[in-house]
């Protein structure tokens, strides 16, 4: 019997390094206009990693490149504004503003993303740094999804849906719809 446990625990391990392999690894290098926060770089970190664990992509977090360092492919992120502290004037209902873009050039959608901090402080009306973090980190996963599948599109639900309501940042769970990680497991 304890043979046969070890053996399943070996293949099982086995499967899952595979699996980690097979998947995108990813090097994010975020920058930041002011000091982020603890609770908020935690929390922001540990969502973007949860909602793209869901599509088998690896995030390796990086404040400074160093050389020998390499991934598959670096998503460069800046973060401007301030990431924690008090919160920013509300904005009026019902008007769109935008939170995070991703950048392009000549029809390609290159690896970068700005995040405004205090316009998403502001839209969420939030002064917890965990929440505002998670929220931040789904902001990123939608940038990602933008550039990691090179499309402008979006979907009609979940992180990669075009317009999103604090609520549904601020929500316990927000995560990709089924078609949009299948299509993010195929990447290579």
């Amino acid at each position: 019997m304890l043979q046969r446990t070890l053996s399943i625990g070996f293949i099982w391990m086995f499967a899952a390094a595979l699996r980690a392999q097979s998947g995108l690894s990813i090097g994010v290098l975020l920058k930041f206009d002011n000091e982020p926060g603890h609770a908020f770089l935690q929390s922001l970190e540990r969502e973007l990693g949860e909602v793209m664990a869901d599509s088998s992509i690896r995030l390796n977090w990086v404040f400074e490149q160093r050389h020998g360092e390499s991934w598959s492919r670096v998503f460069n992120v800046t973060l401007h504004g301030a990431c924690s502290g008090a919160l920013a004037p509300r904005i009026k209902p019902g008007i769109h503003i935008t939170l995070a873009h991703s950048i392009s050039q000549d029809g390609s959608i290159l690896p970068y993303a700005e995040l405004d901090c205090d316009r998403l402080k502001s839209f969420l009306q939030t002064e917890r740094e965990a929440r505002f973090g998670r929220a931040a980190g789904r902001v990123l996963a939608h940038e990602l999804y933008h550039v990691l599948l090179q499309t402008p599109a979006h979907s009609e639900t979940g992180i990669a849906k075009a317009v999103q309501t604090p609520a549904a940042l601020l929500s316990r769970s927000l995560r990709f719809r089924s078609e949009d990680l299948e299509r993010l497991r195929c990447l290579r």
